[in-house]
């Protein structure tokens, strides 16, 4: 019972960010974004097992997407400004970048914490543009349920977020089926005993549509 309450206390304040954003009130919105994701992840740190922490995360990912499109979309409004203009751009994307890493390790940080591990965070923006060769550019997929954005990282210049025409329902079922001849070798080793290399050649023959279209979802943003 305390497990839903707290999920619907985090839908109510999910609402309530949505209700604030339509009407302009983007400060309020982010609170409520985040006392949402706060309300969810302590949810999630009661629950035992990995296992269930994934599962009951997967299935809510609203709130950070919503409070990650917002700050883009704010950040999409400064970038050409001047002074502070682009420097809360910046700001915003830093912002959104961090909260698509916490999105993305609470399955490390669960499993790190059980093993008694768990390291202090460092900043994850500098750590890796730090990491980067000069030259060298990172991306970092964020696919949501309506909106996604690549963030491109660079030494020495600001962090960037591009805007995908691309859905995560869209998306998942073109890397299913870009996937499906590679994960057949994999079946057809594990059935027979033999190595996986036995049956790769059966995989040069994969969909090049379904190749082509991942490409034009996420791999063809203009960075």
């Amino acid at each position: 019972m305390l497990f839903r309450s707290r999920d619907e206390v985090a839908t109510a304040h999910l609402k309530f960010g949505r209700l604030h954003e339509a009407a302009g009130r983007v400060e309020p919105a982010k609170a409520s974004y985040l006392r949402a994701i706060e309300t969810l992840e302590e949810t999630r740190a009661a629950l035992s097992g990995s296992d269930n922490r994934l599962t009951f995360f997967a299935r809510r990912l609203a709130p950070y997407e919503a409070l990650i499109n917002l700050l883009l979309r704010g950040a999409q409004g400064a970038q050409g400004a001047s002074g502070v203009g682009k420097l809360g751009a910046a700001a915003a994307i830093i912002e959104a970048f961090k909260l698509s890493e916490r999105a993305r390790a609470r399955g490390l940080t669960d499993f790190l914490v059980r093993q008694g591990t768990a390291p202090v965070q460092p900043d994850p923006v500098q750590s890796v543009v730090k990491s980067l060769d000069e030259g060298a550019m990172l991306l970092q997929y964020f696919i949501g349920a309506e909106q996604s954005h690549v963030f491109v990282l660079e030494r020495g210049k600001a962090p960037r977020a591009v805007a995908l025409d691309a859905r995560r329902d869209v998306v998942t079922a073109a890397v299913q089926r870009f996937r499906r001849p590679f994960e057949e070798v994999k079946i057809k080793a594990r059935t027979s005993g033999a190595a996986a290399s036995a049956y790769l050649a059966s995989a040069a023959s994969f969909d090049m549509g379904a190749a082509r279209e991942l490409y034009e979802q996420i791999g063809r943003a203009h960075v």
